[in-house]
């Protein structure tokens, strides 16, 4: 039987008799693959003591010159003053580094090709003031899933100072969940202001257990901004500015707890999007909507607006009046009603307990004074004579003394 040789999935196949050659290919394969990371291994300067990969690689489907610390069980980021020159791509992820101090890339060589800085998940508490100095040229900074500190004595406002040309920062779930989003949102703020942040374009909140934004114009910091991504936070309110963001063109709100969205959001929403170029775009899946009377406006909105409502028809109602809208596209909720009579029906049943409680509190007091009333005579007579007693003694201590007189 003639053999045959094809191949499928980039692996080699073949009858019998190529067998032996196709484990020969995938071994040099492999050797060729293990050598490849060792001669990476080996192009990193010393201080990296073997444990990252240097050399050119793909990120995100283009050739670039990568330093690649994934993992490296480092504790410290001492070796990062020693860079390649250049280097265009840091990876430095997976590691266990407490702190990153001051010109954490030395104060000598300016890394004019360094573009992507990625310090994920790596249990960073703290950033010093003026820690990435000398990066001019950083337009994406990744710093998911870490542990930060940004209040108190932990507040530096110009922690990405001089990274000019920034233009995406990655923060989800980047913040610790002792301090309340509030209180770092305000610091967050700040660092905008001093870091000035002129190009920043994408902005990522994502996870970081946001209930409120406690300044309507903190965004307002970052004039270039188009994209906004708060997406799996605790957000029920969006009192946000937007006018200031003349670029915007993306808000991520997906998985919030958003029950409903005021008039007010909503022509925000439509202000931005007659302002934009490009027009807006809004996520809002995956939040809590009640479909009842207060659902109108939304409900409305949905139908008529020019914004592009991702995935509009999967907006759920969670709950409702009636009920049978629970689990419906809000969109299409056909009865939408209110409880107000009910409310009504409450507060006057609340009403009535309280006025017969009174009542009946009313009607005790007089009985127990009628029936002690003997008691309660004998006790006030006592009292008027104690105090017409007590009024008798003391015009007598204030009565003046007979001057003696002297013939």
């Amino acid at each position: 039987m003639a053999s045959e040789i094809f191949i499928s999935n980039n692996l080699l196949y073949a009858g019998p008799k190529y067998k032996m050659l196709e484990i020969r290919i995938i071994c040099i394969l492999f050797v060729a693959s293990s050598m490849s990371q060792e001669l990476s291994r080996l192009n990193c300067p010393p201080e990296f003591k073997t444990k990252c990969a240097c050399g050119e690689a793909l990120y995100y489907g283009e050739a670039k010159w990568v330093v690649n610390c994934t993992d490296a069980g480092f504790r410290s980021v001492d070796m990062l003053e020693f860079l390649p020159e250049d280097v265009q791509v840091l990876i430095f992820t997976g590691n266990d580094v407490k702190e990153i101090p001051p010109n954490v890339f030395g104060d000598v060589t300016n890394y004019e090709y360094l573009e992507v800085i990625d310090m994920s998940n790596n249990k960073i508490r703290h950033i010093r003031g003026q820690a990435f100095h000398r990066i001019s040229n950083v337009h994406r900074l990744i710093l998911n899933h870490n542990d930060l500190y940004i209040n108190g004595t932990h507040e530096h406002p110009r922690i990405f100072a001089n990274m000019y040309n920034l233009k995406e920062l990655h923060l989800t779930n980047a913040f610790t969940e002792y301090v309340d989003s509030k209180k770092y949102l305000v610091n967050l703020e700040n660092i905008f202001f001093g870091s000035n942040l002129a190009k920043l374009e994408k902005l990522h909140l994502e996870q970081n257990e946001i209930w409120m934004i406690p300044n309507r114009d903190m965004f307002c910091q970052l004039p270039a901004l188009m994209d906004l991504y708060l997406g799996d936070n605790k957000l029920s309110s969006f009192d946000v500015e937007l006018d200031c963001l003349k670029h915007l063109r993306y808000i991520d709100l997906e998985s919030n707890m958003f029950s409903k969205f005021t008039p007010t959001i909503l022509r925000r929403f439509d202000d931005v999007n007659e302002q934009s170029d490009s027009g807006l775009e809004v996520n809002l899946r995956d939040n809590y909507f009640i479909c009842d009377c207060d659902i109108k406006d939304f409900q409305h909105w949905l139908k008529t607006t020019k914004v592009s409502v991702r995935n509009k028809e999967y907006l759920r109602c969670r709950d409702g009046i009636p009920s049978s809208n629970i689990q419906n596209p809000v969109i299409d909720a056909k009865e939408v009603l209110c409880a107000a009579k009910e409310v009504q029906a409450g507060s006057e049943t609340a009403s009535g307990v309280i006025a017969i409680l009174c009542i009946i509190l009313t009607t005790l007091v007089a009985v127990i004074i009628y029936m002690n009333v003997a008691w309660v005579r004998t006790k006030a007579s006592d009292v008027a004579q104690l105090v017409k007693k007590r009024s008798a003694y003391s015009s007598l201590l204030t009565q003046p003394e007979d001057q003696e007189v002297h013939v």
